[in-house]
Parts: C-alpha cells; structure tokens; sequence
C-alpha cells in the first residue's frame, strides 16, 4: 500500500516537472523560430509548438514515468 502511494506521489511530481519544463523551453524555441524565420510557428500541431513536448518526452523523467507506470498494479 506505502509503495502504491509512493508511486503514484512520483508520477504526480514527474508531470509536474515535465509540464514545468515544457512552459520553460516554448517561448525560447518560439523566439528561435521568429530569428530563423521558421513558417507555421503559429500551427497548433506546428513543430515548433511541439518541441518543448518532444523533448519532455526524451527525458529521463519521461523513461521512469514509463516505468513506474508499468510496475503500478492495475
């Protein structure tokens, strides 16, 4: 019961961190498309728009939330 609640505790602080991250790294790949005049930057499904996601989802906090996901007991 005590690793449950530890488990579900660290995936609650990993999306956090992630979407953390994410607000931290858009406006700076934003403003690096505005500088290379990369088109579309304004898309919602834009690549520019997604980087900050992609690179939460190459983290290592990404990987363990993976992993405690797959050891949670269902």
């Amino acid at each position: 019961r005590h690793a449950l609640s530890l488990i579900e505790r660290l995936r609650s602080l990993l999306a956090a961190l992630s979407a953390t991250a994410a607000a931290v790294l858009q406006p700076t790949a934003t403003a690096a498309a505005a500088a290379l005049g990369i088109e579309g930057r304004d898309d919602p499904a834009g690549p520019v728009l997604l980087l900050a996601e992609e690179v939460v989802r190459g983290s290592a906090a990404a990987a363990l939330s993976l992993l405690l996901a797959a050891v949670e007991p269902r």
